[in-house]
């Protein structure tokens, strides 16, 4: 069994300057049109925010709250904001988020859970494409260059729970440069408001909507439960020995310094064994451990896993990134804030992970080094 069989990537949404949600690459809408509306269908809302929501968008806001008022019990109101809270104080571990912002967003943009992809697919923020090759096909209603409506079938996320779906949202953000002013922020009211200047949503009321809801829920408590549950600098992660995480009775392939598969590899490095590490180097494009003469195995399939950098610093400190001739980029990476790598170079005479494009973060900064 190959490796890239059994081991499935997430599809990558990508969001524009201007705030349009657009699938992901290979998601493809259905070639087949109509001018006439189905009964059900979602369409975009730029007063609410970026995704695709239900019918009747133009009054999201207080239909969310003739919603929460009209629930023949608080325990339904209380069960929604339990169901998403994991997702929401994992926004602040893993991207900096707020819970306290996204557990306000997920209630205006998806009606409390009653919207129609919510109930279908737990997709809170109307996202496109597919998680983990999971979605669900929604008409959507959209403009033609003269204004006259149409609708398509496209794809949407089909997400496990509404708490991953909190979480995946919480990655817009991070990913988005245009929001990176609101990573690592403590002050519910400056994000609300900073994310609305940013032009997440166009309502000139969204950011005193966010503020309101916190307030009326008691959301900033989860805020701090967040702080309480995060301290940085992290103790670093033990280099000297990798354990193999792959599918449970498989074995990885190793490799020799020239990148040759070694025959007979896969029934030696199974899922669950531990090895201890010498060199690391980058061998057929993949970042290798070295664990034996000549013998590597590719650490993205171990516990030093090294796909997503943690920056590692004092609390709400900052981290200086470098290009690969070693000068400051200009980008300093908020503690805390999580980043996708994927190789690694010696710059200025250290270990620096790739984190963008020419930009690279020194190791002693990330979960692999003290942090200080």
């Amino acid at each position: 069994m190959k490796i890239s069989q059994i081991i499935a990537k997430t599809s990558i949404l990508i969001f524009t300057i201007s705030g349009t949600v657009i699938g992901s690459a290979g998601v493809a809408a259905s070639a087949s049109t109509t001018t006439n509306a189905p009964s059900e269908y979602v369409q975009k809302d730029s007063k609410v925010g970026p995704g695709y929501y239900g019918n009747n968008t133009n009054t999201r806001a207080s239909r969310s709250a003739r919603m929460a008022q009209s629930y023949s019990a608080q325990s339904s109101t209380a069960s929604f904001l339990a169901a998403i809270k994991p997702g929401a104080i994992n926004t602040w571990k893993k991207y900096q988020v707020l819970p306290s912002i996204t557990a306000a967003q997920a209630i205006l943009e998806s009606g409390w859970g009653t919207s129609g992809l919510t109930v279908q697919a737990n997709n809170l923020f109307g996202i496109k494409g597919s998680y983990n090759g999971q979605s669900v096909t929604m008409s959507t209603k959209e403009e033609d260059a003269n204004g006259n409506p149409y609708y398509v079938n496209a794809q949407f996320r089909k997400y496990p729970d509404w708490a991953t779906s909190v979480e995946d949202h919480g990655n817009f953000f991070h990913d988005n440069s245009r929001y990176h002013n609101i990573l690592g922020l403590k002050d519910y009211k400056q994000e609300a408001n900073l994310i609305q200047q940013d032009g997440y949503a166009t309502a000139v009321n969204y950011a005193s909507s966010l503020i309101g809801l916190i307030q009326q829920y008691g959301l900033d408590q989860w805020d701090q439960e967040a702080f309480n549950q995060t301290t940085f600098p992290m103790k670093p992660i033990d280099m000297s020995v990798a354990t193999v995480k792959f599918v449970s009775g498989y074995g990885i392939n190793a490799y020799d310094d020239s990148g040759n598969y070694i025959d007979g590899s896969r029934d030696i490095f199974k899922d669950g064994t531990a090895w201890k590490v010498g060199e690391q180097r980058m061998i057929n494009g993949q970042e290798m451990l070295q664990v034996a003469t000549n013998e590597w195995i590719p650490r993205q399939y171990t516990t030093l896993d090294a796909s997503v950098i943690t920056v590692n610093a004092i609390p709400q400190g900052g981290v200086n990134t470098y290009d690969l001739n070693g000068n400051f980029t200009g980008t300093v990476l908020t503690s805390g804030t999580q980043w996708k790598s994927d190789q690694f170079a010696t710059i200025n005479g250290q270990r620096m992970y790739r984190v963008a494009t020419n930009m690279y973060i020194p190791e002693r900064w990330t979960q692999f080094g003290p942090g200080k």
